[in-house]
């Protein structure tokens, strides 16, 4: 997470020092308010007044954040690593009798809050000074509403912009995107489709379909004689079952009445022909494209696509 620092204008000398002979009782003379102001002649910018105001620590030897100031009395509430950084937020020398200088502090990582050692009663360091941390955006990016990556936009970062850090980093657990590898009925191309995504939409649905074995006429009736052809399905195209299925016993034909995932037309079918010849089986192996979703070579996600699977392929 992170702010910009692009909304905060430089305050002038003039304003600052007017501010600051605005304190009561703060003790402060004129000659005091020239030597300090003289350096800020450019006037002092938010990082400029944070620096000021906040002080940094990074662990050198690791050390634990506790509860409570004195040692004894207090339980661990985590390690901090080597090369973490902490917010100093009060400080205070003297444990009891072990003469510990103890912060309590911050974590930057995670925000978990303490007590933790900066020298130990024998000199040895576990902290020491750190400038607070900024991040330079080297090329345009996003804000994002939460931790996860897949959360919402917020705004967009430029490249130059300064991140001023108030949590982070923190390594977020591997993302899971589930993917299938399939052949596609309408044309037999083979590749990798993403199942769900990872706000948990999914594209695919497994349904009970019949599928073409030989193309064959898609009537209008019942009895193939009356009926008049809608068009012919190709082999591999995808019917959901509306009716049936019936014998035609005149004709000694299996028939059913059916929906064409491909266009949504609706018509009769035959299933098995009176020499037993099959033209359409049904199976449920196979899934139902609910929602556009590329069809891509590789099983790595956003990889080059054959072609964008349409609602109802199969």
């Amino acid at each position: 997470e992170g702010e910009g620092e692009g909304e905060a204008a430089a305050v002038s000398p003039a304003t600052l020092r007017a501010f600051l002979e605005g304190i009561p009782d703060s003790g402060l003379k004129p000659c005091h308010l020239d030597l300090g102001i003289e350096r800020l002649a450019a006037g002092i910018t938010k990082l400029t007044l944070l620096d000021m105001l906040q002080e940094y620590q990074r662990c050198v030897k690791e050390i634990a954040i506790t509860t409570e100031f004195e040692v004894k009395e207090s339980k661990t509430v985590r390690k901090l690593a080597l090369g973490e950084v902490v917010e100093v937020l009060e400080r205070r020398t003297g444990d009891g009798d072990t003469g510990l200088s103890r912060v309590r502090c911050r974590a930057v990582k995670d925000s978990k809050e303490g007590w933790a050692t900066l020298t130990g009663n024998q000199g040895t360091p576990f902290m020491e000074k750190a400038a607070k941390l900024y991040y330079l955006c080297e090329e345009a990016s996003k804000l994002q509403s939460a931790f996860e990556s897949s959360s919402a936009d917020t705004c967009s970062v430029g490249a130059g912009e300064v991140l001023e850090v108030l949590e982070g980093p923190r390594e977020e657990e591997p993302l899971e995107t589930l993917r299938v590898k399939g052949k596609t009925a309408k044309d037999g191309t083979t590749g990798w489709v993403t199942f769900k995504d990872l706000q948990g939409n999914e594209s695919l649905k497994k349904e009970k379909v019949l599928i073409c074995q030989r193309s064959i006429a898609f009537t209008t009736t019942f009895d193939i004689a009356e009926g008049k052809a809608l068009r012919k399905l190709d082999v591999g195209e995808a019917l959901e079952v509306l009716e049936g299925p019936q014998e035609d016993a005149v004709r000694g034909l299996t028939r059913v009445r059916a929906r064409a995932k491909s266009d949504g037309k609706e018509g009769w079918v035959t299933l098995k022909g009176n020499h037993g010849t099959s033209y359409a089986d049904e199976t449920d192996k196979h899934y139902v494209c609910v929602a556009a979703v590329p069809l891509e070579k590789r099983f790595h996600s956003g990889s080059e696509a054959w072609r964008t699977l349409e609602v109802g392929e199969v």
